[in-house]
């Protein structure tokens, strides 16, 4: 817990600043599996609309990528609002196959759609 919420253990005074003046979230649900977590946060849709409900599988419409028609993306919007965007971490909705690790510093992949296609920035 942090304090923002009701946490006593632990002082978290820049984040209770950012649940101050910023969005807080009271109640949220979560995948068990990373892979629809992660389609979910970008795309702000449920696994049953944008169809990723398992990890490492092909999403209903049988594309094994992260399809920008299909699906909304929140950097996409974010960057047409004026705001910088950045992706830290694995971006693994892609190429299942191959598996491709991609960060902001290195996009040369062979998909459709990277974390740069997406509104995400290119460090460098």
């Amino acid at each position: 817990w942090i304090s923002c919420y009701g946490g006593e253990g632990i002082a978290t005074p820049n984040v209770d600043q950012l649940a101050a003046t910023g969005t807080r979230f009271d109640n949220v649900y979560s995948m068990p599996q990373c892979t629809p977590t992660r389609v979910t946060l970008l795309t702000g849709q449920y696994p049953f609309r944008h169809g990723w409900v398992n990890h490492w599988d092909v999403p209903r419409w049988g594309r094994a990528y992260f399809d920008p028609d299909q699906n909304p993306c929140l950097a996409r919007v974010l960057k047409s609002a004026g705001y910088k965007t950045c992706i830290a971490g694995k971006w693994q909705i892609n190429d299942f196959v191959s598996s491709p690790m991609c960060s902001t510093d290195s996009v040369s992949m062979n998909i459709a759609c990277g974390p740069v296609e997406e509104g995400f920035r290119q460090r460098g």
